[in-house]
């Protein structure tokens, strides 16, 4: 076999018996959005929020374990569609930062849907259930030879630490007028190394696994986006101000510029817990 083939003989094919297991089951398209309160989402836009210009920077997400919930309140998980950039079997990447205005930090690119098919005969399904992050097996492995979208290094922080769950990068003025960057990198903190084992082996543990699950109890594909609202995450928190020992909110448990953002996620932080404000549900336009 000529070198090339072998290569992408097992893409091909994993292509191939991925679009063969979607066949017969209905897809499912989710449609996801970003706003700052009532307005949309740009990065040519400078927004105030509790009375601060804000301008961002970048805007990106992970997301997985995608479910339906049944009226009973039984879950029906989704088979996310494997494309080779977005999405993997369970992991998908939603990007709304599109490089331009204060956005240098991404890809002229966005992604706005999640793409998945449910098992055939599901139906009656009445709300949505995702959770905010990466999974534990697949967040301690080496982003240089992972496979699309684990395979971003701007979005991933170390070996121990795993993936920035979420990438929101900020930019605003402090007290004195001078412009100053508050970056909010959600990802899992206190993990503990095993040993110089192999790479995908040497994260045993988190402390503080800081992935949330969103649940909507209603939900319609067809009439309905999930809204991502920055407004609604910053909310009680000094932009103008970073505190040690991180610039803004890197998800550690000392970091006083988390405690607001923790508690709008839904993330319990420093023994208190939290209330999930970030996404809502909102009519499509």
């Amino acid at each position: 076999m000529k070198p090339y083939l072998s290569k992408i003989l097992p893409t091909l094919l994993s292509t191939i018996c991925a679009a063969a297991a979607y066949a017969n089951e209905p897809a499912i398209t989710i449609r996801f959005a970003a706003a700052v309160g009532a307005q949309p989402f740009s990065c040519a836009t400078q927004f105030m929020i509790d009375g601060q210009s804000v301008r961002a920077a970048d805007f990106r997400f992970y997301i997985h374990a995608v479910e339906l919930l049944k009226a009973d309140g039984t879950a029906v998980p989704l088979r996310l569609k494997q494309d080779g950039r977005w999405q993997n079997d369970e992991v998908a990447l939603l990007d709304f930062e599109n490089k331009e205005g204060g956005c240098n930090n991404g890809t002229p690119d966005t992604r706005t849907i999640v793409e998945a098919s449910a098992p055939p005969g599901e139906h009656g399904e009445t709300g949505l259930r995702f959770t905010l992050g990466v999974p534990f097996a697949q967040n301690h492995q080496d982003a240089t030879v992972a496979t699309s979208p684990l395979n971003l290094s701007s979005l991933f922080w170390n070996w121990q630490g795993g993936y920035k769950f979420a990438r929101i990068d900020l930019l605003t003025s402090d007290t004195a007028g001078t412009r100053v960057g508050f970056p909010i990198h959600l990802g899992s903190t206190g993990c503990e190394q095993r040993s110089n084992q192999h790479p995908d082996q040497r994260t045993q543990q988190c402390r503080n696994g800081n992935r949330v699950t969103v649940s909507f109890s209603k939900f319609d594909a067809a009439r309905q986006v999930v809204v991502a609202d920055l407004a609604a995450l910053l909310a009680g928190t000094n932009l103008r101000t970073n505190s040690a020992p991180h610039p803004g909110c890197m998800s550690h448990p000392d970091d006083d510029d988390c405690v607001s953002i923790m508690k709008n996620l839904g993330i319990p932080f420093r023994g208190v817990p939290g209330s999930q404000r970030f996404f809502r549900l909102d009519s499509r336009p």
